[in-house]
């Protein structure tokens, strides 16, 4: 199995559990709708253009991680240009053929900053330590194969685009709670 995919499975997606653990009873309805209705953009926007979900992923993913240089308290240029080069350099990466250090570059920022200061802002508490710890040991058995067989067969397929629509929901559900 891929180690990279592991730890994507295993550390990355699981953070955004928080969502849920740390959500008041009244908000819960919110919660699932802008989960419900991030999937509902996100199909709706690959029938439209094939690719425009992976666009969204990225425009997404640039708004998700100026957060956190807003957090470490750089201005908003600064943190714009920063969460930039985080989606920039990969990209850049993987058209020069380097998908490998895109990776890299990418589960590095996520392990040593994102998650982390995710973690940090939402006040972990140790219930949700619990649930984490089992979702990421479900997580890192069961997702790494989808990760494989989406990189390997379909940037198009409907498990791109659900794990697509996590990743929206998750940045907009933080944005805006």
């Amino acid at each position: 199995m891929n180690l990279i995919y592991t730890i994507t499975s295993s550390v990355i997606i699981p953070h955004g559990i928080t969502d849920l653990t740390h959500c008041k009873k009244q908000n819960l309805i919110y919660l699932l709708l802008t989960y419900i209705l991030s999937f509902i953009f996100v199909i709706t926007v690959s029938y439209i253009n094939q690719y425009f979900h992976i666009v969204t992923f990225l425009i997404s993913s640039l708004i998700h991680f100026k957060d956190d240089f807003i957090y470490l308290n750089y201005s908003n240029i600064i943190s714009f240009l920063l969460s930039s080069l985080i989606i920039i350099i990969p990209i850049f990466m993987t058209i020069f053929d380097l998908l490998y250090f895109a990776e890299i570059f990418i589960l590095s920022y996520m392990i040593i900053l994102h998650v982390p200061l995710h973690y940090k802002k939402v006040s972990i508490k140790r219930i949700d330590i619990i649930t984490i710890v089992l979702l990421s040991i479900i997580m890192g058995l069961y997702i790494p194969s989808i990760l494989i067989y989406i990189e390997n067969n379909n940037l198009n397929s409907f498990e791109c685009k659900s794990l697509i629509s996590l990743v929206l929901g998750h940045t907009i559900w933080n944005k805006y709670k």
